[in-house]
C-alpha cells in the first residue's frame, strides 16, 4: 500500500524468534521498496495461544488505516468476541450468531 507521503507499507505475519504463535506486522519503506528497514516494523496483533494470520491494509482516506487480520488458534475465538465487543471500529463477530460491529 503506497501512502500519501509515497512511502509503501507491506502487512506481515510470522512467527517471533523463541515464539510459538504467528503475530502481525506492517513494515514501512520510505525509498519506493528498495529497503525495508526492520526498525520501522509495527505490531498490529500479538496474544498468547492465537496466531495472526494473512493481514490486510486498507485506505479509509483523511490519513486513517483499516488492518484486518484472520485468527487461528485455541484462542482465536475469545480474542475475536473481544475486539468486537469493545473496538467500535473493528468489524468482526461471532460466526455462531452472526453479529457485527460495525464502523
Amino acid at each position: 500500500m503506497q501512502l500519501d507521503d509515497g512511502d509503501l507499507l507491506l502487512p506481515l505475519y510470522g512467527g517471533k524468534p523463541g515464539g510459538v504463535d504467528a503475530v502481525a506486522a506492517v513494515i514501512r519503506s520510505a525509498d519506493d521498496g528498495m529497503t525495508w528497514s526492520p526498525d520501522s516494523e509495527t505490531m498490529l496483533a500479538s496474544a498468547p495461544g492465537v496466531n495472526f494470520v494473512e493481514p490486510a491494509l486498507g485506505y479509509l482516506g483523511g490519513g486513517r488505516l483499516l488492518a484486518m487480520i484472520r485468527t487461528e488458534g485455541a484462542e482465536a475465538r475469545r480474542i475475536r468476541k473481544l475486539f468486537t465487543r469493545r473496538r467500535a471500529h473493528v468489524v468482526g463477530g461471532d460466526e455462531d450468531r452472526g453479529d457485527r460491529t460495525g464502523v
